[in-house]
């Protein structure tokens, strides 16, 4: 096809720019090397059709670069499969093979030439000075390990593909009405005013039930009554906080540690200082002078000297950083203030003290306590690391973890851990999530906890929700028949106040208090207005009154306004553009779908799922291009 690469200059922009980017990607030469020494680019067929790979690996490929853009890190294999990667990278792949398919059924080809316009149209390959760079495009299919001709077919392929796309889809366009439809009903508001009654506004609220009364509403709601889900486990445990009280340690370490402390347990006075320095001692003089005489401040001269407090901070200064001079006048002083001027590098300076950090000094006798215990907690660690094997060998050797309680320093404990358990040893994140996971067939293992511990667990059997004894829960289930009741008296209110406000009563005549809400749409989840109201007063009309609790509380609403969609106005002409556009989008993703699926039905597909892990594999190691795997077992349609 060299011959007609020759003075072309105009070509479609549908194509080509996706197949230069895989090019430049290396992925149209993206394939595997199976162990027979040859190289598939196929994952599999559809009908007598190779699937292509290079297809899957830029799907694939689009989807691992997004995820990673957005967490800064590759995905693992769970965070694939839930997130649809390989799927969609499949599907995108089948379908193109589909629809080669049946572009070889058809007989749908197009011409040299038109194949040619597309190729030099490509922007990527064009010269500084125009035309096609012709040694740009024999580098690049060099380097992606394709051919001219491969690479040409692929072009004249997506070509066909194209007007085959075209030819099933033709002039499909949703009628004008839908799209009206889906406004009118999507973007008409409500303005709406709404009172709310509580149980604390009834005049005769709920008091306490009688026994039986009590009972029956315990009997009727006992779902609502049931003890938690409990896994039962014993478990053996070995922490620091054990160990540690059983260690010695000898006063002289104790002593190392606090003497090689430095600032810890000795703090020096230091203060906070900015400094200014000026060109000579007069001028320094004056400057100070001036600050308190209040003619100018600290701040000011060093905005005219065209400096930012940043520039003269000096953060913390210990004696005998500055001078003798210095230290005599600002560290004899617990004030605040300007001092100086004193001698410095840059020459004489002010300084102005921010902030007084007085010595602090802690003896060792009164430090000795929190050295003691750091010193305890190290060695346990240590002393936990060395018990660790023999442990570890005793569980492997079948041990029950009474026995391993019985010979190591390991203690025996048990618990009942439910949902919210986080007290005791659940308060230690990997004990909940292995007591999640533990099954009763599953053999106890050593288990590192982040303090320096080691645990181990066996689940003994799970208890199952049961009612809780209503003695023991007495006075919630009265709160919560007091709850219903109240709701039964508000809803009887509720019927009362929308007979009145139908008739025209104002809610303020009712002395109610009300709130307005304006625009309000189908899918509005900012308002108080229960959903099941909002449905109620899209179906309702201007002047209407509706009610709905929520629970605890009654909602008496009534539909001021309905202000629906208009189509004529100026500002909405796009918005109906858009959607016609989007509804015309989706009806023709979807008729595409149905004919590749009715095509991939009728010829059959096959996939080689070692290919595709290997594909991945590749991916997810920065493989590109002729990057080649070497496959476990052979390839095939």
């Amino acid at each position: 096809m060299a011959s007609f690469l020759k003075g072309k200059s105009k070509g479609a922009k549908l194509l080509l720019p996706i197949l230069f980017a895989l090019l430049v990607a290396g992925l149209i030469g993206f394939g595997t090397n199976p162990p027979d020494g040859g190289r598939t680019t196929s994952l599999g067929k559809v009908g007598d059709t190779d699937i292509p790979i290079s297809i899957y690996a830029q799907d694939f490929t689009r989807s691992v670069n997004t995820f990673g853009q957005q967490f800064q890190r590759l995905p693992n294999n769970q965070e694939i499969d839930l997130l649809g990667f390989e799927t969609s990278a499949i599907s995108a792949a089948i379908a193109s093979a589909s629809f080669q398919t049946e572009i070889q059924r058809l007989g749908l080809s197009v011409g040299d030439e038109r194949v040619a316009e597309e190729i030099v149209a490509i922007s990527g390959l064009q010269r500084l000075e125009g035309g096609f760079n012709r040694e740009d495009y024999a580098r690049l299919l060099a380097n992606s390990g394709f051919t001219v001709t491969e690479f040409e077919e692929q072009t004249r392929a997506g070509l066909a593909q194209t007007v085959l796309e075209t030819a099933v889809l033709g002039a499909i366009s949703a009628p004008d009405t839908l799209a009206q439809s889906f406004l009118d009903f999507g973007l008409e508001t409500r303005n709406v005013e709404y009172t709310t009654l509580r149980a604390d506004q009834l005049a005769d609220p709920a008091g306490l039930p009688n026994d039986t009364a009590l009972e029956a509403f315990y009997s009727e709601n006992q779902d609502s009554y049931l003890s938690e889900a409990a896994r039962n486990l014993t478990y053996v445990i070995l922490s620091p906080e054990d160990v540690a009280g059983t260690l010695t340690i000898p006063e002289e370490e104790l002593r190392r540690v606090y003497d090689a402390s430095g600032d810890r347990f000795n703090r020096p006075a230091a203060r906070i200082v900015d400094r200014l320095a000026f060109s000579d001692e007069d001028t320094a003089l004056k400057a100070k002078a001036d600050i308190e005489s209040g003619v100018t401040d600290f701040d000011q001269l060093v905005s005219e000297r065209g400096l930012t407090l940043t520039d003269v901070d000096q953060g913390d200064v210990l004696e005998g950083q500055i001078g003798a001079e210095f230290d005599t006048e600002v560290f004899g002083s617990e004030g605040l203030g300007v001092f100086g001027p004193y001698p410095t590098a840059l020459g004489p300076a002010l300084f102005r003290v921010n902030a007084v950090i007085n010595a602090e000094v802690t003896s060792f006798e009164n430090a000795r306590s929190d050295l003691l215990a750091e010193a305890q907690a190290t060695a346990a660690a240590r002393a936990i690391q060395e018990e660790y094997n023999a442990i570890d060998d005793l569980l492997a050797a079948g041990a029950s973890l009474e026995e391993v309680a019985a010979e190591t320093p390991m203690v025996l404990g048990t618990y009942s851990l439910t949902a919210n358990s986080e007290n005791g040893v659940a308060a230690y994140q990997e004990f909940r999530e292995a007591g999640n996971r533990v099954s009763t067939s599953d053999f106890p293992a050593l288990i590192d906890l982040p303090d320096g511990g080691l645990l181990a667990m066996r689940l003994d059997n799970v208890t199952e929700p049961s009612p809780i004894p209503l003695d023991q829960i007495k006075e919630r289930v009265i709160v919560d028949w007091q709850e219903q009741e109240n709701l039964v008296l508000l809803e009887e209110e509720a019927a009362r106040v929308v007979n009145l406000a139908s008739t025209g009563t104002a809610f303020s005549s009712m002395s109610l208090s009300t709130q307005q809400v304006t625009r309000l749409t189908r899918n509005s989840v900012d308002t108080a207005l229960p959903p099941e109201l909002v449905e109620q007063l899209f179906a309702a009309e201007t002047g209407d009154v509706l009610s709905q609790n929520n629970g605890a509380e009654v909602i008496v609403a009534r539909l001021r306004m309905i202000d629906a969609f208009d189509p004529e106005a100026a500002e909405n002409a796009e918005v109906i553009l858009r959607m016609r556009e989007q509804i015309d989008q989706q009806i023709r993703g979807d008729i595409l779908t149905q004919y590749v699926n009715a095509i991939s039905d009728r010829e059959g597909v096959s996939v080689n799922q070692l290919i595709i892990d290997q594909v991945n594999a590749n991916i997810l190691a920065g493989g590109r291009g002729g990057g080649s795997v070497n496959l476990g077992g052979g390839h095939g349609g």
